[in-house]
Parts: structure tokens; sequence; C-alpha cells
């Protein structure tokens, strides 16, 4: 028997060469994430709570072979020693990283130190990561190749943005890919400018579901149901909350563990799911068209905020895959999409309202019709010299918008936003951009008729909070 003692996963390939059934290697882990992967390829695991001497005492036997692989060297000298406490004429390979740990582990008899230089666990890390990927790209294949003859139901989450789309669009092409046919569904509404941009631009199918028994039928006309950039059913998405769905792909770290009866790919480390997908469509020889890579690629800029933000070797690794195929007149255009009069408006009324106490601006524009307006808004605002927060409100049907950005890295503006408008509606977000809204039931006004009334109480009472959130005393004014 072979036993691992608390090493990272990408040193778990210097005992895959061991010519022994996987059965027969034990790793010892006080890392869940290390060990998933390795049990799936049928490795013994277990999950501590610590290595201590109990735990190697009660797992080990004095026959076994021992490999103590992490990078920590007086950790790894600690181990050595308690394990030869316990069995002093055990064979032990353990991970010396230093000149003076390796000559004190080489003084102790049956040891075995060895020197895991950073080029070493590098190369084994991706040979790890590049393996795993490829099994989960031929599992995800056989899942497909189960669906039979019905359609591949694939979600986005509500109101889907560049990279949801982008990778349901990439989903789609899998299945087409494996001869199956495939429709993509997502709740809400898609508003932003420069999303509608993508979605004509590229004539992206989209099939809206607006009540339950539209729901229904898709589910039923299903053969395999997949979620793309959400992973919990019922939260910012269309599914029942007690659905249980084949697929589950996603980048963003969830609160809690996922139900999916096949395969669950949560990769919290990469910048956009759109990469992930663009490994997939890589791993299996799915044909790389320009419409697709300029989403992908689109989406991928965005998420990364143009490679500044959470940016992994996997986002870089699919940039460079995608650069080539990729319409750079395609991509210009959905960057820079036309705008409509309705927004320029809501820019101009924006820019003529606003004002600026201490780095933070404040704008309110009354009723406006594009929700979106709002946003692209702020975002101009936010380009005026020394102005490092913007708040823009708005009403739009029966409910008050705030959108808030921010280009100061010292602030987290959801936390902000949340902090101080929660208890009035549904308020957070981002440290960079964040969102706010209220029922117009907030404010205290008799007559929900009169509408310039209403503009202004809710400009008063915004303006005020907005201010007071940021730490900025200032006395209501009539707006």
């Amino acid at each position: 028997m072979y036993t691992i003692l608390g090493s990272g996963r990408f040193a778990y390939e210097l005992v895959r060469g061991l010519d022994v059934d996987t059965k027969d290697i034990l790793v010892i882990d006080e890392d869940e994430n290390n060990l998933k992967e390795l049990k799936k390829e049928g490795f013994s695991v277990l999950l501590v709570d610590g290595l201590s001497s109990d735990v190697i005492k009660d797992n080990i036997k004095s026959q076994d072979k021992v490999f103590i692989l992490g990078e920590d060297p007086i950790k790894n000298l600690k181990l050595v020693n308690i394990t030869k406490e316990h069995f002093p004429d055990i064979t032990i390979i353990a991970n010396a990283p230093g000149r003076e740990i390796e000559d004190e582990m080489g003084r102790i008899k049956g040891v075995v130190p060895i020197r895991i230089s950073d080029s070493v666990t590098n190369a084994l890390k991706s040979a790890l990561e590049t393996r795993i990927k490829e099994k989960t790209a031929t599992l995800l294949r056989k899942i497909l190749q189960k669906a039979g003859s019905g359609t591949v139901a694939i979600f986005t989450h509500n109101d889907p943005d560049p990279d949801s789309m982008a990778s349901a669009l990439a989903f789609s092409a899998i299945c087409e890919n494996e001869g199956l046919s495939s429709k993509i569904y997502h709740g809400g509404e898609i508003s932003h400018q420069e999303n509608l941009e993508l979605v004509h631009l590229l004539d992206i199918e989209l099939h809206r579901i607006e009540d339950q028994d539209e729901l229904k039928i898709a589910l039923n006309n299903s053969s395999k149901v997949v979620m793309i950039e959400t992973a919990i059913p019922g939260e910012n998405n269309v599914l029942p909350s007690d659905f249980v769905p084949n697929i589950i792909l996603d980048h963003h770290p969830t609160p809690r563990e996922v139900a999916a009866s096949d395969l669950v790919d949560i990769r919290s480390d990469v910048g956009a799911l759109s990469s992930i997908l663009t490994t997939y469509l890589q791993q299996l020889d799915v044909k790389m068209d320009a419409k697709l890579a300029t989403a992908l690629l689109y989406a991928l800029k965005v998420d990364t905020k143009s490679f500044t933000r959470k940016v992994s070797p996997t986002d870089l690794r699919a940039a460079a895959f995608l650069s080539p195929f990729a319409d750079e007149n395609l991509l210009k255009r959905i960057e820079s999409p036309p705008m409509t009069p309705s927004t320029m408006d809501v820019i101009g009324n924006a820019i003529v309202n606003r004002e600026v106490k201490d780095g933070v601006m404040f704008s309110a524009v009354g009723y406006v019709e594009e929700r979106d307006a709002l946003p692209q808004a702020a975002e101009f605002l936010l380009r005026e010299s020394d102005v490092k927060v913007v708040g823009l409100c708005g009403i739009r049907g029966y409910n008050i918008h705030i959108s808030a950005r921010s280009n100061d890295p010292s602030i987290h503006l959801g936390d902000v936003v949340r902090r101080t408008f929660g208890n009035l509606g549904s308020a957070g977000g981002h440290p960079g951009s964040a969102g706010v809204q209220i029922s117009l039931d907030k404010v205290n006004i008799e007559d929900k008729s009169d509408k310039e009334l209403i503009a202004n109480e809710v400009a008063n009472m915004c303006r005020k909070m907005f201010f007071t959130g940021f730490g900025i005393d200032i006395s209501a004014k009539t707006i």
C-alpha cells in the first residue's frame, strides 16, 4: 500500500506512474478540492481536519510506503518525524525543498528526501489539469451521446450577459458537433445595448421563458438539461428549485453543494466561462467559426475587463486560440453599439443634474424608458476628472433604479449600496459596479399620479441616502 500525506494535487502525478492498482494508493489530505478528482479516478482518499499523530497512526500500516509531497518544508519534516515515531522501519519519500531540510531528512533512517523544483511542480500541475480537462470533455461527450433524439435544453441565468450567451452558443455548437439539436432558454430580458448588439450582429437564437407553461413545455421536450453560468436551480434562473439538471457549467463560486446527475464543472479560478467552453471546444475538436469565436472573445474581454480582472492562464490560452478566428470588425461594432435617442436624453439629463461632493457624484434623471440607459450614463459620468464614484437614479415602471459605478479600488461599491439601501429593496453588486431596485411604495407620497412630484421626492431621498452611504453629511434640498 502507498500512502500520500498532505500533498497538493499537482504532486499526485508523481505516484500515477506507480505500477499498482489505484485502490492500493491512499491519499490523506486536509483540502477537499484536492481529493475530488482523485476520488473520481478510483484512488482511495481520506479527508481529515489535520494531519495529526492519531491520523497517521490509524491509517498507515508498517509495510506501507509513504510519500510526503507538500510544499511546506517544516511541515514535511514534522510529518516525517511523527510517522517515524509510530513506524520506525517504514520507508518515506519526502519533498525537501531546501538544503537544510534535505540534509536533516537524509540523516533519518529510511527517509529518501527529494527536491521538487518549481519547474517540475508547474509541469506536473499542468499535466494534471490537462488530464482532468480531457477526462471531463470525454465525460461530457458520453453524456450527450445518451441524449437520444430529443432537444438539449440550455438554460442561462436571468437577464443573460455576454459570457452566458457566448458560452450557451458554444455548448450549442458542441451539441451540433455530436449530431444533436439544442435550444437556448433564459428568463428576464436582454437590455444592455452591447448585449442587444451581440445578439443582433451574431444572430444568436434565444428563447425567453415568460411563464410556467412555457417552462414546462421546454423541459418536457428536452433530452438533457444544461445550466450555463448559473449553478443552483431557482436562483437567478427560471428552473424550479427542486430541479436536478444533467450538466452544470459555471465559473462563479457557489455557497453550497449543487445537484447534477451527470457532470458539474465549476472553476472559480477562471475569469470567464467562455474560456472554459473554449477548452471544451478544443478537446472535442469542434470546428471554430468567426461567429462563435467573436462571441467568446468578446465575452472573455467583458468578464475580465479587457484582461485586467481575475485573469487566469486558462483565459489567456483561450484568448490566444480565439483571436485568429474572431471577426475584428464585428467585435468593434459590438463594443461600440449605436445609442438610442432615449439613452442620449438620459445621459444629457444626468450631466445637467449632476452634483459632486468629495469625489462622489450623484444625479437623478426622473422617468426613463430603457433600464439600461442608467448604467450607460453612469459609466459615461465616471469619466469626469476627480470623480471616483457615480450614482445615477431613475424611475422605470413602478420601481426606482439606481446604477452605481466606481473606479476606486479601495471601495467595494456592492457592499456600500447593500448597507445603504438594502432595507428598502434589492441592493448589491461588485467592487466597481452595483445596482439598487426599490418599489415606489417605499416613497411616502399620497398622490401617486403626480409624476413630477414623485420624481422630485425620489431624487431627494436617493440623493441624501447615496451621499450618506459614503460618509458625506449633506442636507436635503429640492432637485
